[in-house]
């Protein structure tokens, strides 16, 4: 299975305790909005 790569464009912090919850990941398909437990973070080279 082959899963899209994509970059973080904005951060979307929660108004309580001002944590990140959730991203806009731009993808060579579009833009999604995503919450960040469902991220992969992968290494940079």
């Amino acid at each position: 299975m082959c899963w899209p790569m994509g970059r973080i464009i904005e951060i979307y912090s929660s108004k309580d305790d001002h944590l990140t919850r959730s991203v806009l990941v731009k993808t060579a398909k579009g833009q999604y909005k995503r919450p960040i437990h469902k991220l992969v973070l992968l290494p940079s080279q």
